[in-house]
């Protein structure tokens, strides 16, 4: 991860990175700030502060993200607060999928509030839980097209007993949806 930090920051002069305050992207901040310290130069970070909703509750990173914060006194941190009732984080996203940007979205205000700080690079623990333990999003549909049909076909029985689903829902949902 070191090593994958550092070869990044060399591609833009200032840097920024997402910090939610979870594992991964704490470590890409804690990492790139240290790398950019050595060479004099500052990272920026960019954290979404969910306001509440009466009738959602969100979980609050800001404590995790304020340890980072503090132990790291170089971070240039901009907090994001998404405008009430245009961002639902807990809403079903398929993130193998194209989605429209609305001004308004969190990572358009991220894109934007960078580009006007001069942030030309951005990086991102977003996802990194499902790279070390994938949820196999668009798996099956690679197995189908690449002729893994044994493969799929024990996959796809392991699936259905766990899930206790039918196997028209799964084709579907597991393949057609992704071809």
């Amino acid at each position: 991860v070191t090593d994958a930090v550092r070869s990044r920051l060399k591609s833009a002069d200032k840097i920024g990175t997402h910090l939610s305050g979870g594992l991964d992207s704490s470590a890409i901040s804690v990492l790139a700030a240290r790398q950019l310290g050595e060479e004099g130069r500052s990272l920026h970070a960019y954290s979404f502060l969910d306001r509440q909703r009466n009738d959602v509750t969100f979980e609050d990173e800001t404590d995790f993200v304020q340890s980072v914060l503090d132990q790291e006194g170089s971070i240039d941190w901009t907090p994001i607060r998404p405008s009430t009732g245009l961002f639902d984080p807990s809403a079903a996203v398929d993130a193998d999928k194209m989605l429209q940007s609305d001004a308004e979205e969190p990572e358009a205000q991220v894109c934007a509030r960078a580009e006007e700080q001069g942030v030309g690079l951005i990086l991102s623990g977003w996802g990194g839980d499902e790279a070390a333990t994938f949820n196999g999003r668009g798996s099956f549909a690679e197995l189908l097209l690449r002729g893994h049909w044994r493969t799929l076909v024990v996959e796809i029985s392991h699936l259905k007993r766990e899930r206790q689903v039918s196997l028209p829902r799964i084709l579907y949902g597991e393949i057609l949806s992704y071809l």
